[in-house]
């Protein structure tokens, strides 16, 4: 009897083991998807929810992004000769928000400061000493409007690619400017911003990867590049004789978080 006693303890912790085992194994089983007479998975939704696509995919989002680039001006009337021996710099800050159509398209717009530094060279004369180099600067306001496409792959969190296009609406906030003869014999230093237009619009296409951190947010890393369709110089400037643009490429950084509005 004593020696009953003495196993009794050790029975039920067996015992108990037994249980949590057969209990593991089931779940498993079930987790995994264990067939049914009809043949088909059952799911225990409350050990499979955290992997279950949500069943409703919301509508809206917000994409905060940066923006770093290189610029080069140029002369529409002189056909594109672009100087990437001296590209300019181009800084941007933007807020998106858009709407997407289905589980490929979406469209947005929002709004974005951008710091552009660019230059121009024009001339007057059959050599390079009556050349003129014009370094210009420009801080704008941009309002985006645009429609972007993105693949979709059958795997969970796969890093799917991205492309599209719009316009930007450029809202002129400042802008400086200052010129010199190539060869150095001239130069001026001046602030006109009468000499640029205080609104024109550009035309943008982008390009990049998507990659899913969870159902409703992902990481964005793309190319935009971007070219004025109207004039930024002003007709009545200094510069009127010609419809001088720049043409300006950068790496977007940005997240996008989807809002079930």
């Amino acid at each position: 009897m004593t020696q009953i006693n003495r196993l009794f303890p050790f029975r039920s912790v067996l015992i108990l083991l037994s249980l949590l085992l057969a209990n593991l194994f089931s779940t498993n089983v079930i987790a995994r998807g264990n067939p049914n007479q009809n043949g088909k998975p059952v799911v225990n939704k409350k050990y499979s929810v955290k992997h279950k696509a949500p069943a409703k995919l919301r509508k809206y989002f917000l994409s905060p992004d940066l923006s770093l680039g290189l610029n080069s001006g140029y002369d529409h009337s002189k056909s594109l000769k672009l100087d990437l021996g001296n590209p300019g710099a181009a800084v941007k800050m933007e807020l998106l928000a858009g709407r997407y159509i289905n589980e490929h398209w979406c469209i947005y717009t929002g709004v974005g400061y951008c710091l552009y530094d660019y230059r121009m060279r024009y001339g007057s004369g059959p050599s390079l000493i009556n050349d003129t180099v014009r370094n210009q600067s420009e801080d704008i306001i941009e309002i985006p409007l645009g429609v972007r496409y993105t693949s979709t792959s059958k795997k969970l969190f796969k890093t799917k690619h991205y492309f599209g296009a719009g316009l930007r609406f450029c809202l002129l906030d400042d802008a400086r400017s200052d010129y010199h003869s190539v060869d150095l014999l001239y130069s001026n230093k001046e602030t006109r911003q009468a000499d640029f237009n205080a609104i024109y619009v550009r035309l943008f296409v982008e390009a990049g990867i998507d990659v899913p951190l969870d159902y409703y947010s992902s990481f964005l890393l793309g190319v935009n590049v971007s070219d004025g369709i109207t004039r930024n110089m002003s007709k009545t400037g200094i510069v009127a004789n010609a419809n001088y643009g720049m043409l300006s490429a950068s790496l977007t950084l940005g997240f996008r978080f989807s809002l079930g509005l």
